[in-house]
């Protein structure tokens, strides 16, 4: 997971993030509509494991959860890959408008083969 902060930095999303993820991918078949159901999550961290970055609560709060509207920042697209065993990916993206809406999806496959590049 990453932020927009230093690499690892344990930020209460990302933390979150991850944890549902690991969850999603013990399943027995990986589907993108559940990975971007856990990126569209727009419930805020609770106020205790807040970070203290200067901003204020409010602003704090605002930028906690993993989907962000707002009329001045905002997730603006979210992007799943999935890898299968036989060399198989799917890329999905997603883009969204200021109000969180989507405005347009992308969708590519491929294979790669042994000895590809």
């Amino acid at each position: 997971g990453l932020s927009n902060h230093a690499l690892d930095t344990p930020w209460p999303k990302v933390a979150l993030t991850r944890e549902r993820f690991a969850a999603e991918i013990c399943g027995e078949r990986l589907e993108p509509g559940p990975l971007r159901k856990l990126l569209r999550d727009r419930r805020p961290a609770s106020d205790e494991v807040l970070p203290e970055t200067g901003i204020g609560v409010e602003r704090e709060r605002l930028l906690s959860s993993p989907f962000i509207v707002s009329d001045t920042y905002g997730t603006r697209c979210t992007t799943v890959v999935l890898v299968d065993r036989e060399g198989g990916i799917r890329v999905e993206e997603c883009c969204y408008g200021r109000d969180g809406e989507p405005v347009g999806r992308t969708e590519v496959a491929f294979q790669v083969t042994a000895g590809s590049a």
